[in-house]
């Protein structure tokens, strides 16, 4: 109930010379009236600072957000871009003030880290107990500075993981001559193991034998490092002697 952001009102000494009484060693009454009147304007009562909490524990991985929130309590006014550092086990990152997703009016203000490629923590995120102005600031409807500080959140269960699997060899069926009922297979080793999910039939290696298209699709390898993809069998159109045309893996992401 003890809050100011005006300053404090400072009133006479009372109950001297009544009941209670000052007085030199002599026994001489003081004088009471102050010199000058007495300034309480610098005194701040319950200076707001925020309460700040973190998002779900869960692992995010690339393009998706990590948020702090941080309630004030009251409203608040916010100028240049403050920031939350981070420290992740690929390096230090920043959680920056959100404007869109705030709400200064009731003082609750949104700091946002958005995982990049390569960002990487598995046994929890770290969070500053701070945040930092970088040259702005926060102040309540007064004018009053903010305190910044708050206590630690406890981010350990957020885990990132922005590092995407990246090809790390492609294998061709072995130099030949190949006949009419073969197959001709295809691995394609990643860096981590992968999951193949949601319509494994659209999942193909596009083909050129001669002047005729053929897909190697998707047969098996989803939860490997190596996924597997195999043409159905060779017939009199697949003919070739300069060798085989080979495109982009298909239908992922999609």
């Amino acid at each position: 109930s003890h809050f100011t952001s005006t300053g404090i009102s400072i009133g006479q000494i009372t109950g001297t010379n009544n009941t209670v009484t000052i007085q030199d060693l002599n026994g001489n009454n003081g004088t009471l009236s102050y010199p000058t009147p007495p300034d309480g304007s610098g005194v701040v009562i319950n200076r707001i600072g925020p309460n700040v909490t973190a998002s779900a524990d869960d692992t995010y991985i690339l393009g998706e957000s990590v948020n702090l929130t941080a309630n004030f309590g009251r409203p608040v006014q916010v100028t240049g871009t403050p920031t939350i550092a981070l420290t992740l086990d690929s390096g230090p990152e920043n959680a920056t003030y959100d404007p869109t997703a705030s709400n200064v009016a009731n003082g609750t203000l949104v700091f946002r880290y958005r995982v990049g490629v390569d960002d990487e923590d598995i046994d929890g995120i770290a969070a500053a107990a701070t945040i930092t102005l970088n040259g702005g600031s926060i102040t309540d409807a007064f004018g009053n500075q903010a305190i910044t500080s708050f206590a630690p959140v406890n981010t350990l269960g957020i885990n990132v993981d922005g590092d995407v699997p990246d090809i790390a060899n492609f294998t061709t069926p072995a130099a030949g001559v190949y006949s009419s009922g073969q197959t001709l297979a295809f691995s394609v080793k990643f860096d981590q193991a992968v999951n193949v999910a949601n319509g494994n039939d659209n999942l193909t290696i596009p083909l050129t034998i001669g002047s005729t298209a053929l897909n190697a699709a998707y047969v098996r390898g989803s939860g490997t490092d190596t996924l597997v993809f195999e043409t159905p069998a060779l017939n009199n159109s697949h003919f070739t002697s300069t060798g085989i045309s080979i495109g982009q893996i298909t239908g992922t992401n999609n």
